[in-house]
């Protein structure tokens, strides 16, 4: 089955003097319909039967960047060993974007301060995410962090289930609890 999404042209929520393709919806559309990926007719075949629209296609297999193979048997997907396959870059959800001039599908922005990516198309914060994710409490238990992003203060903050907070320290590299 193939996927196609429509876009639609909307402000960007964090400059409205910019306008984003947003995704609307994806829908499946029988293979008889289309032949390949990219061809253009699976589009214009959407275009027409839902009364309108800027349609793109989406690839289902396609994460990253990368192809990965259906496996019928399992929710396990492997790498395809054709990377030609891979198709703009990632499947498309609702509120994602389309950018024309590089033909790729993108989460949309988290934050205002985020950057794009453009060879990963993955937003970055201003400060790279914390490597450390767990640590070990005075009962000797593995918790896991609980890492959100503060875009006020610009800095990474974790929660854990024991009400501890604490911040990432940069110079550091290690968690700060905040008493």
């Amino acid at each position: 089955m193939a996927k196609f999404a429509e876009i639609k042209q909307v402000p960007d929520e964090f400059d409205p003097s910019k306008n984003v393709w947003r995704v609307q919806r994806v829908v499946t559309v029988c293979n008889s319909i289309v032949s390949h990926n990219g061809d253009v007719a699976g589009e214009e075949w959407c275009k027409i039967f839902f009364k309108g629209g800027t349609w793109k296609q989406t690839s289902y297999n396609t994460r990253n960047g990368i192809y990965y193979t259906p496996n019928e048997n399992s929710h396990i997907k492997i790498q395809d060993s054709d990377q030609t396959k891979a198709f703009r870059h990632n499947y498309a959800g609702k509120n994602y974007v389309y950018d024309f001039e590089h033909d790729v599908f993108y989460y949309k922005q988290p934050y205002a301060s985020w950057t794009l990516n453009t060879t990963n198309y993955q937003w970055e914060a201003p400060i790279p995410t914390p490597t450390i994710k767990k640590y070990i409490n005075s009962e000797n238990n593995e918790i896991q962090h609980s890492i959100t992003w503060d875009e006020t203060n610009q800095k990474w903050l974790s929660t854990c289930m024991e009400n501890r907070n604490w911040e990432w320290n940069t110079s550091t590299s290690q968690w700060d609890e905040i008493l």
